[in-house]
């Protein structure tokens, strides 16, 4: 019987590591592709799956919209009831999301995360104000102290308060306040200052009214009746003012998921610009390049000079060399599944 060569197994244990690590590095030099969010929504509407996220619904306790600085749309809708929703969040890893499940409404879920936002938001321990015009959608923040100051004062049962024709306030030149969740996601109507054509400037605070002075949406309504109001004294005149003075347009940055998809911008909402494009166009070819030779080439090179070497009488027939063959074969079939993996 003949001895086997040690020559022969050592070189076949080298060539085999060669290919484990070739594989490690085309894994390894795999650049990650952004995929894009699959939705589903149960059909009782209560919770809204998306990735590896569960969502619950958030039931609104009083009215607030959507008023959101940024704003992502996801690529994906969710089925229900036979149409399709479109999915929207606060960022392509949203805690707030809005689906719209409805004709101009949209139903609210939460993670976590999110269900704390909206509890602090609601409750006014974890949010932030606006002072917004409503001739030129002009806003700016506002602070705590002036809201708390202009509330007490209207509650305040000792100063001097007067009832005043909705109509007539819906003619003023009217300064909303607005609560925003610290996402700036979410928003609702805490009261107004109205600057009447006499120079009096009035507040009303609508959180402190029953539900006749609103409309079926929750908002405040100027069709009919009277309210009572605070006309302000002119220290608070003068910070009104200087909030006014300090009004910029809103800015609502939309971002679409197709656009990631495709490169165009992160998830950030960062332009990718052309260098990156172009960069990233070479090291997908490089990518591939390299794929097909150190998967496919390579492998086939072993897999030949293995079997040659099997039933060769140089080497004696050694068996040893079917298990480089075997193993380049493993190489190729995981170097294609690795590709189909890649390419999806």
């Amino acid at each position: 019987m003949r001895k086997k060569d040690p020559y022969t197994r050592i070189v076949s244990l080298i060539l085999c590591l060669g290919m484990l690590f070739s594989l490690l590095v085309l894994a390894v030099g795999a650049r990650e592709e952004y995929i894009p969010v699959e939705w589903e929504l149960d059909e009782n509407l209560e919770y809204l799956y998306g990735g590896e996220k569960r969502y619950e619904r958030y039931y609104v306790r009083g009215a607030f919209y959507g008023d959101a600085n940024r704003v992502f749309h996801f690529a994906n809708s969710a089925a229900w009831k036979g149409k399709m929703c479109q999915v929207y969040g606060e960022s392509a890893d949203p805690h707030i999301v809005s689906v719209g499940t409805e004709a101009g409404y949209h139903s609210i879920f939460v993670d976590e995360e999110g269900k704390e936002i909206l509890d602090a938001f609601l409750a006014r321990t974890d949010c932030i104000y606006y002072l917004e015009s409503l001739d030129n959608y002009n806003y700016t923040e506002i602070g705590e102290n002036l809201v708390a100051a202009l509330e007490a004062s209207y509650q305040n049962q000792g100063l001097p308060r007067k009832w005043v024709d909705v109509r007539e306030l819906g003619e003023a030149d009217i300064l909303e306040i607005t609560v925003h969740d610290r996402t700036e996601t979410k928003a609702y109507q805490h009261g107004a200052v109205y600057i009447m054509p006499n120079g009096s400037y009035y507040y009303v605070c609508f959180e402190t009214l029953d539900n006749r002075f609103f409309d079926a949406d929750g908002f405040f309504s100027y069709r009919s009746g009277s309210v009572h109001v605070y006309e302000l004294d002119k220290a608070m005149r003068t910070q009104i003012d200087e909030a006014v003075d300090a009004m910029a347009p809103q800015k609502t940055t939309i971002l679409y998921e197709r656009y990631v998809m495709d490169g165009t911008y992160d998830v950030y909402g960062n332009p990718i610009d052309e260098t990156d494009s172009q960069d990233r166009r070479t090291d997908i070819v490089l990518f591939f390049v390299l794929t097909v030779f150190a998967g496919f080439l390579l492998p086939l090179a072993a897999l030949i000079v293995g079997l040659a070497l099997a039933h060769s009488k140089k080497t004696g027939r050694a068996k040893c060399w079917y298990a480089l063959s075997i193993c380049a074969v493993v190489w190729m079939l995981a170097a294609a599944l690795f590709m189909l993996l890649v390419a999806v």
